[in-house]
């Protein structure tokens, strides 16, 4: 238990019984990948000569995919829910220029429609809003007139 597969079938071999490793897979929250999770029998019970002793490997955890939802133009609070209820909860939000409306989505760092791994990282790009512009400046009005005026006659 814990060893890799070659290493445990090595192991076996070692014994001088002419063991027989079945291999079998099964999903483990805590074991690695490729790491022996049981036997069967079990570690400490006798075995006779020939024996076939199945190892039971880990293929890792079982990896929950969804389908990214089109969240773009959305607000950030409305997608951040949308994606939660998809299931995806790593969201990170960055801040962007745009001339879109303040806090809605932009863009995205995954594309829409595929099916990932519920874990990955999702960055969605918030639009800091359109650039504040000034209003334009009040034209100046035209000197007042002046008493040293030139007159024509």
């Amino acid at each position: 238990v814990g060893l890799d597969y070659d290493t445990a079938v090595s192991f076996l071999a070692g014994q001088n019984l002419n063991l027989n490793p079945l291999p079998k897979e099964e999903h483990s929250d805590t074991v690695p990948e490729g790491k022996i999770i049981r036997t069967d029998p079990k570690k400490g019970e006798l075995l006779e000569e020939g024996q076939t002793i199945k190892l039971y490997v880990s293929t890792g955890p079982i990896i929950k995919t969804a389908k990214v939802p089109n969240v773009i133009g959305l607000n950030m609070a409305t997608a951040k829910n949308v994606l939660a209820q998809s299931g995806f909860n790593n969201v990170e939000f960055k801040p962007v220029a745009s001339d879109k409306k303040e806090d809605d989505v932009v863009d995205i760092n995954v594309t829409i429609g595929d099916d990932i791994d519920v874990t990955t990282k999702i960055i969605l790009y918030i639009s800091e809003g359109p650039a504040e512009t000034q209003p334009p400046e009040k034209p100046t009005d035209p000197p007042a007139s002046s008493e040293n005026t030139v007159r024509r006659a």
